[in-house]
């Protein structure tokens, strides 16, 4: 699905009537009876109906946020090595919101053998009981495609679902808690670990837009767009795009005085810094970039190509 930042009230306002439908609630169905911790405590058991009502409220009140290709490119990489941490209220952009990434930035595995699902956006909400919360969404008319390829489905059923469904599916959800405290820190990275991939890609990507290394702009919808929102009840929102800044280019000369006779390369990594206003450690990320004085031969042979600005 091909989307541009300026898509996205309008996307927001179709999910929105989509997720309130009686499609969207026989989409929700499977979750009815799941048991919802924070960590290792119980909060409830959820119904169906209940969450059905909890997530239009979320994306109705969701402020929007659009990753560009690149940053998701960034986000895949760096959310692999991204060191657990205990998550504030300080480290969300905004209390609620809905993040929609240009291209897939998770792959969820399906039972059965059927095809993975293309995580493309998150809706999250800080919730009462000292919780955010997190749903995942997955491009579902990709997934019905390859779906149909692989013969898991008649095609009239896949030709039905891609005409009444939106192309974003509800595909799973997280809960976890706002805190400082080690024991709720403690419980909640086992149970972070077993979500992997989906909380990782969220977590990094919070933390990387509100680097230097992110370039944001606020994009306002055109006339026409407001006209629509309008008429579909929905006030027009801005769109916050997340999009990656160049590099800029590096010392010709190591650290200190020394000089050096080869270019070497620093890899991108996280490294932990101390933010003293608000006492805590967070992941940086120190984005790739080549060392030692400009034209001399980079050790290792390896082919670099370096952006300029």
């Amino acid at each position: 699905m091909n989307l541009r930042p300026a898509d996205l009230p309008e996307l927001r306002a179709e999910l929105v009537r989509h997720m309130a439908s009686h499609r969207g609630r026989h989409q929700l169905g499977r979750f009815d009876g799941t048991k919802l911790t924070t960590g290792a405590s119980l909060v409830g058991t959820i119904r169906s109906g209940d969450l059905q009502t909890e997530e239009v409220r979320r994306l109705s009140h969701a402020e929007l946020f659009y990753v560009s290709p690149e940053m998701t490119d960034l986000t895949i990489a760096a959310s692999d090595s991204l060191p657990f941490f205990a998550l504030n209220r300080e480290d969300l952009p905004s209390e609620h919101g809905l993040m929609v990434f240009a291209k897939p930035v998770v792959l969820y595995p399906n039972e059965d053998g059927r095809p993975e699902a293309q995580i493309r956006a998150c809706c999250w909400m800080v919730a009462d009981h000292g919780a955010v919360w997190l749903s995942f969404y997955s491009d579902w008319h990709a997934w019905l495609e390859e779906s149909r390829t692989a013969g898991a489905f008649q095609p009239e059923t896949v030709d039905e679902s891609l005409q009444n469904d939106h192309w974003l599916c509800f595909e799973t959800f997280v809960c976890g808690p706002l805190a400082k405290r080690r024991d709720i820190e403690g419980e909640w990275e086992e149970e972070a670990q077993e979500v992997g991939t989906l909380d990782n890609a969220v977590r990094a990507a919070w933390l990387l837009m509100q680097q230097p290394l992110a370039r944001i702009e606020d994009l306002e919808p055109d006339r026409a767009t407001r006209k629509r929102l309008r008429r579909l009840g929905h006030e027009p929102a801005p769109v916050r795009l997340i999009g990656l800044r160049r590099p800029r280019a590096t010392a010709g000369q190591g650290e200190g005085s020394r000089e050096y006779q080869h270019q070497w390369i620093v890899r991108g990594h996280w490294r932990q810094q101390w933010y003293p206003k608000r006492q805590v450690h967070r992941p940086v990320w120190i984005a790739p970039h080549i060392k030692g004085p400009e034209g001399a031969p980079v050790i290792g042979g390896e082919k670099v190509n370096v952006w300029k600005r």
